[in-house]
């Protein structure tokens, strides 16, 4: 997992499913995620429709979110393991390393959809 943080404004998680799938997922703000998409996927036809229902969602006080995914192949998620491991155990340029990491995984994504929510005080 790659905590959210209010820099990022992002939230990604790896998950290896009974039948070995490797799935990524992400969520965050609509300003984050929408250019981690990958334009040639089907599911990007639905971007400026899901933009137009956050925007009116926003309006009225909802908090919004944006949800992506991805498939890895596994060789992708060992390379990928390999150097989260190293960035979450390094002592000196942690930061830095993980977020070179969140780079390498967190792009070519395709739209799950959107939510919106009310965030009370």
């Amino acid at each position: 997992m790659i905590d959210f943080s209010s820099a990022r404004k992002r939230m990604t998680s790896v998950f290896r499913a009974p039948d070995g799938t490797i799935t990524v997922q992400i969520k965050g703000a609509d300003s984050v995620i929408i250019p981690l998409l990958d334009r040639n996927h089907a599911s990007y036809r639905y971007v400026g429709q899901t933009e137009a229902n956050m925007e009116e969602y926003a309006k009225i006080g909802l908090r919004t979110l944006v949800i992506a995914q991805k498939t890895l192949k596994e060789h992708q998620y060992q390379d990928w393991n390999t150097k989260y491991i190293g960035a979450v155990s390094s002592v000196e340029n942690r930061e830095e390393m993980m977020e070179e990491c969140a780079k390498l995984i967190e792009n070519n994504f395709e739209l799950v959809g959107a939510t919106a929510i009310e965030d009370k005080l």
